[in-house]
């Protein structure tokens, strides 16, 4: 059951492809507050990178960044890009988190931006990052708040996500996420909340 999940993620994630391989509004305010906790020598991990968009920007001001994703045509298209923008210090790989071949204590910084609200089980998830991140590791997300506000999408996203249409999703408000970043062994250095859409996103930046 888990197995066909996750295929049906990988396909839906697949027919986005295209969609999410276009630069959105936001995007130079998210890559201007994620570099705000960078250092030239790190090496980070964004994971679900998507088209790599915001980790080629990233990767011009870092060392060395790896970004993963569940969906091989995202994987494609952000290496086409970094090929394209002549970034040779980012890599690709449609890759799950847990997989052997990522080691304990390799990054510095560890993004994952627009993920946690699709995850099942946020809380491995996070101890994973905490895993994967050198000591004094910084952890960035930035995350939907569908609690705080109600539209009438947050009665037809279950349904969807109950029939397998869209991935299914999980509801935070700003102290769930804080909650689930800190029990897990960070310590919160700076929240910011930033209005992109009809729901509140909580950009959260916290240390191993």
């Amino acid at each position: 059951m888990a197995k066909n999940s996750s295929m049906r993620e990988q396909i839906f994630w697949d027919r986005l492809s295209g969609k999410l391989n276009t630069k959105r509004e936001s995007h130079e305010i998210t890559v201007n507050k994620i570099n705000s906790f960078l250092n030239k020598d790190d090496e980070i991990l964004d994971f679900g990178c998507a088209a790599g968009l915001i980790t080629n920007d990233i990767a011009k001001n870092v060392k060395w960044a790896d970004g993963i994703d569940i969906s091989p045509k995202l994987v494609e298209a952000a290496n086409k890009n970094a090929n394209e923008e002549g970034i040779e210090n980012a890599t690709y790989f449609s890759l799950d988190l847990f997989n052997e071949n990522l080691k304990k204590e390799s990054y510095n910084v560890i993004m994952a931006i627009n993920v946690i609200h699709f995850l099942k089980n946020s809380d491995d998830y996070i101890q994973r990052f905490y895993d994967l991140l050198k000591p004094g590791g910084i952890f960035i997300s930035l995350t939907v708040a569908m609690k705080e506000e109600f539209h009438f999408t947050r009665i037809s996203i279950p349904f969807l996500g109950a029939i397998g249409v869209i991935p299914k999703m999980h509801y935070y408000n700003k102290n769930q996420l804080k909650e689930i970043t800190s029990s897990n062994g960070f310590k919160i250095l700076d929240i910011e909340e930033f209005n992109f859409t009809k729901y509140p996103q909580y950009f959260i930046a916290a240390q191993k």
